[in-house]
């Protein structure tokens, strides 16, 4: 599942501090949509959230990603590593720890 705002930036190193309020709400409005598809998931914690860092981005606007774990076996293997590695996968935890660093 992809959450994209409505205001337009290519890429998550476009936003800064003030953007904490958005990304907050966009990973709430995701729980709760996924939380709500009846059984597939059952808790947050099944959840894997965030964003593809670039240059690893390959659609040119901010789009939170949801996946739900386990994966699944005809997962890809190169989908997947997307989801582990954080050279390439900004968890939405740790990508809001960076964005409260950054200036407005």
């Amino acid at each position: 599942m992809l959450v994209v705002p409505r205001q337009h930036f290519d890429n998550i190193l476009q936003l800064d501090a003030s953007h904490v309020p958005l990304v907050q709400h966009m990973r709430e409005k995701v729980t709760e949509v996924a939380l709500a598809q009846g059984g597939v998931v059952k808790s947050a914690a099944e959840l894997q959230i965030g964003f593809t860092r670039p240059p690893w981005n390959t659609v040119l606007h901010v789009h939170m990603h949801c996946i739900s774990r386990p994966f699944k076996k005809e997962t890809s293997p190169i989908r997947a590593a997307f989801m582990v590695y954080p050279s390439l996968f900004a968890t939405v935890d740790v990508f809001l720890g960076e964005l409260r660093q950054r200036v407005v």
